[in-house]
């Protein structure tokens, strides 16, 4: 290796020592000026709780009548806690005499569903033949002889539906919804007996 070559490695070499030499001591300072400020902070706190302390002093001495205060017990008073957790424990209180009234009402529910298909007839297996009779039964009772289908009017004037102001062209779908509204609230009557009958027993 040349002499030349040696001297700029040697140099090259001084040079990356410089750099991490300067970068510690850019550190260095920094952490210095860091306490020195965290030091200045503390004195500053420290001087103003004196000054607040020698205030309170001065006050209290002003106010001989004034009995001192007793010292306290933490953050929160006994008194306050105490009231926080009767609060609590009557809302769980209540919040429990709910949720058991609401169990009660469906256990209740449940026996009488139960009750209810205990006593239940099992269905008869019907033969299609018969489906179909049961079905040309009950339509028959719209149907004549001869003549087709009887009219929208004449099923209205049957089931007691009223079609006055009602357009010719709306007049099969307002009896439609009439006559789904009936059998409704026929089913809801016959459910109303039937559990009036499964709690009288």
């Amino acid at each position: 290796m040349s002499q030349g070559t040696t001297s700029n490695a040697v140099v090259e070499m001084l040079a990356i020592v410089d750099k991490r030499l300067a970068r510690r001591r850019y550190f260095r300072d920094k952490q210095r000026e860091h306490r020195r400020k965290v030091n200045a902070d503390v004195e500053a706190a420290e001087a103003e709780l004196h000054h607040v302390q020698w205030v309170l002093e001065r006050l209290q001495r002003a106010r001989p009548g004034v009995p001192p205060k007793e010292p306290s017990d933490g953050p929160l008073s006994w008194h306050s806690i105490a009231a926080v957790f009767q609060r609590e424990a009557h809302r769980v209180l209540t919040d429990h005499q709910s949720l058991a009234t609401q169990t009660q009402q469906y256990k209740s529910l449940a026996t009488l569903m139960q009750r209810f298909v205990n006593v239940n007839i099992p269905v008869k297996q019907l033969t299609p033949t018969h489906i179909v009779m049961r079905y040309l039964s009950h339509m028959s009772h719209y149907f004549r002889a001869n003549e087709g289908f009887v009219s929208v009017d004449e099923v209205a004037s049957l089931r007691n539906i009223h079609l006055t102001g009602v357009a010719d062209h709306l007049k099969k779908a307002h009896v439609r919804r009439e006559l789904i509204r009936l059998e409704r609230a026929g089913y809801l009557v016959w459910q109303t007996k039937i559990l009036n009958l499964l709690q009288a027993s």
